[in-house]
């Protein structure tokens, strides 16, 4: 196999991996000892996107700390 079609075949699993792993962390709900917090990972690159809980979860989880995580803010969340 010459080394294009291999370095293709990487690119297309780490591709699909990164789609699996985004969907299992998309809507990750973290509990502490006070309150449960809320995040939505977002990373692509979007103008406008709105720092707000969806209509349906808000709705069920009241008095909530939601917070959307992006390549912006990522560090912080991360505590790097």
């Amino acid at each position: 196999m010459e080394k294009q079609a291999i370095k293709q075949i990487l690119l297309d699993q780490r591709e699909e991996i990164k789609k699996i792993f985004i969907k299992i962390i998309e809507r990750e709900i973290e509990e502490s000892t006070d309150n449960i917090s809320a995040y939505e990972f977002k990373w692509k690159n979007k103008k406008s996107v709105k720092e707000k809980a969806p209509k349906a979860f808000s709705d069920k989880y009241k008095n909530i700390n939601f917070k959307i995580i992006n390549r912006k803010n990522y560090q912080e969340f991360l505590k790097i």
